[in-house]
C-alpha cells in the first residue's frame, strides 16, 4: 500500500483525468471543502500524503485544511476526518466532527481502518471507515520513555505511519522511529535517539536520525526511512536491529515507497536543498530519475483542448506546452529574465517570473508574469502586455500586485484573485482595463475557477468557502 502512495503522487494527472463526474457541492457534516463535488473542482491546501485502498478509493491528508478526504472511483470527493478546527477533540464520535492539527501521514490498519499521523496533535488517530468514528491509537499522554502504554505516551511530532507484520505500527516521530507492539500495547523506540544527527549501526535505537519524514516497508518487512535532515534513505533491518544507509547525497527526501521487487521510490529536492525544484527517484542497485528534471519550479499547469498541458515554467522564464506524447514546446519566453516583449514575437520576449497560465477558446494564452503584468500570446505568436500596474507600493487598491489565482470567463475575459486588496477582479480583453468583480473585500481569496454558466468561485483562508458571482 505504501508503494501505491508514492506512485499515485507521481501519477496525479492520470488520477485527476479519470475524475469526470459532475455535480453540485453538498456538505453533509463537518463543513469540508468541496464535499460531494468532483475532485477536479476542489482546491486542496498542502496535501501531504495519499494512499489507495483495494477498491480504488484514494485518501488524502491535507495539513493546512486539518482534514482528510476520500476521492471515490467516480471522482467525487468526500470528507473523512477533520472539522477544520485545530485540536484533538472528538474521540468516540464522527470523524468529520473531530479536530485535527496537522495530519501528515496515512496508512491502512490490518482491519482496513485508516490511521492518521497528526504531527501537530502529537497523536496517531484511527478512523473506522465502516462507522466513521474516530479514536486515538497512540499519543496524547504525558509520559516519556520506553515501554509506555500507547495512550499514556507523549509523542514528539509524528509525521508518518506504516503498519508492519502482526499489525505492529511504526511511526516517524521527531528524530526517532517508534513501534507500537499490538500484542502488548506498548510503545518503544526502534531507531534513533531523539537527538538529531547521523550514525549507522546496531542497536538501531542508539543511532541517530534527523527528521525522518516518510516510512515504508520493503518486501521483507524492513522499515525504509526518508531521513529528511540527513539527505538519506535509511533502512532499519528488524532481524538484526541494524540501521543502515541505502541512498545518500539527496536533498530533503520526503515520501518513500518500495515495490514488490524491492525497488525504492522517493522524492528529493535538487540543487540547493532549499530549492522547490524536485525529482522523483528510483533506487534499485543504482539511482535513476523517473520524473522531473529538477531544473525548474513549475508554478502552474492547465490542460488545453486536445489534452496538451500548458505549463508556467517559472525558473526558466518561459511558458511551454507538453503534448500527450511528451513533446515539450516553448511557446513564449527567450529564457532570459526581463520585461522586454510588448508586440514582439513571443519567443523573443523575456520574462521575469511566469506563474499562472490560461488559454481561451480562440487560442490566446494569458500569462501572469509575476511582475505586476498580465501578458497575452496571440495565436500568431505575438506577445502583448494586456495589463500592468506600476504603483503597487503606493496604492493599496491597485490590481495585479499580488495575484493568487487566474481564470477565464466564457467570454474570454481574464479574472483573477488578489491578496493585496482581498478582491476578485476582471480584465477587459480588448482594453486591458481592470475592474472589481467583488465590491467588498473577501477573506484572502486564493485559487479561482470559472464555470461555463458564468460563475466565479474562489477559496478563502484556511477553510473552503465559495464566492459565487454571476460574471458581468
Amino acid at each position: 500500500m505504501r508503494a501505491s502512495r508514492t506512485l499515485l503522487a507521481l501519477a496525479g494527472l492520470s488520477l485527476a483525468a479519470s475524475a469526470r463526474a459532475q455535480g453540485v457541492i453538498e456538505t453533509a457534516a463537518g463543513g469540508g471543502p468541496g464535499d460531494g463535488s468532483p475532485a477536479l473542482a476542489v482546491n486542496l491546501r498542502t496535501p501531504q500524503d495519499v494512499v489507495r485502498d483495494a477498491a480504488g478509493n484514494t485518501y488524502i491528508a491535507v495539513s493546512d485544511d486539518r482534514r482528510v478526504y476520500k476521492i471515490a472511483t467516480d471522482g467525487k470527493i468526500a470528507l473523512v476526518a477533520g472539522s477544520g478546527g485545530s485540536g484533538s477533540s472528538g474521540d468516540g464520535g464522527p470523524a468529520v466532527k473531530a479536530e485535527l492539527v496537522s495530519p501528515k501521514g496515512l496508512a491502512f490498519d490490518t482491519d482496513g481502518s485508516l490511521l492518521i499521523a497528526d504531527e501537530g496533535g502529537r497523536r496517531i488517530r484511527r478512523v473506522d471507515l465502516a462507522d466513521g468514528k474516530i479514536s486515538t491509537l497512540a499519543g496524547g499522554g504525558s509520559l516519556t520513555g520506553e515501554g509506555i502504554a500507547a495512550l499514556q505516551i507523549m509523542l514528539d511530532a509524528p509525521r508518518d505511519v506504516v503498519v508492519g507484520t502482526g499489525g505492529n505500527v511504526f511511526v516517524a516521530d521527531g528524530h526517532r522511529v517508534r513501534k507500537l507492539d499490538r500484542a502488548t500495547g506498548l510503545v518503544t523506540t526502534v531507531a534513533g535517539t531523539g537527538v538529531a544527527g547521523f550514525s549507522d549501526g546496531s542497536p538501531a535505537a542508539t543511532k541517530r536520525l534527523n527528521e525522518p519524514r516518510g516510512l515504508a516497508l520493503d518486501p521483507s518487512g524492513n522499515v525504509l526511512i526518508a531521513d529528511g535532515g540527513n539527505g538519506r534513505i535509511r533502512k532499519l533491518t528488524l532481524a538484526t536491529d541494524t540501521l543502515s544507509t541505502l541512498v545518500n547525497g539527496v536533498c530533503s527526501p520526503g515520501g518513500v515507497a518500495a515495490d514488490s521487487a524491492g525497488a525504492v521510490y522517493f522524492s528529493s529536492n535538487t540543487g540547493s536543498c532549499g530549492s522547490n525544484a524536485q525529482k522523483y527517484l528510483k533506487f534499485s542497485g543504482s539511482l535513476s530519475t523517473i520524473a522531473g528534471t529538477g531544473s525548474s519550479y513549475i508554478a502552474q499547469v492547465s490542460v488545453l483542448p486536445g489534452g496538451s498541458l500548458l505549463v508556467a515554467d517559472r525558473d526558466n522564464y518561459r511558458a511551454r506546452t507538453v503534448s500527450p506524447s511528451g513533446v515539450v514546446t516553448i511557446i513564449a519566453g527567450n529564457g532570459t529574465i526581463g520585461t522586454y516583449g510588448n508586440g514582439v514575437p513571443a519567443l523573443s520576449a523575456s520574462m521575469l517570473s511566469p506563474t499562472h497560465v490560461r488559454a481561451d477558446a480562440l487560442g490566446n494564452i494569458y500569462v501572469y508574469d509575476g511582475t505586476n503584468q498580465l501578458r497575452r500570446v496571440t495565436p500568431a505568436g505575438v506577445e502583448v502586455t494586456l495589463a500592468s500596474t506600476a504603483n503597487c507600493g503606493s496604492d493599496p487598491n491597485s490590481g495585479l500586485c499580488s495575484l493568487e489565482g487566474l481564470a477565464l470567463l466564457g467570454s474570454g475575459a481574464p479574472v483573477f484573485s488578489e491578496s493585496k486588496d482581498d478582491k476578485l477582479h476582471k480584465v477587459d480583453p480588448a482594453t486591458g482595463v481592470i475592474s472589481d468583480l467583488t465590491a467588498a473585500a473577501l477573506g484572502r481569496p486564493k485559487g479561482i475557477a470559472s464555470s461555463a454558466s458564468g460563475f466565479v468561485s474562489s477559496t478563502e483562508r484556511s477553510v473552503w468557502s465559495t464566492v459565487s458571482i454571476r460574471a458581468r
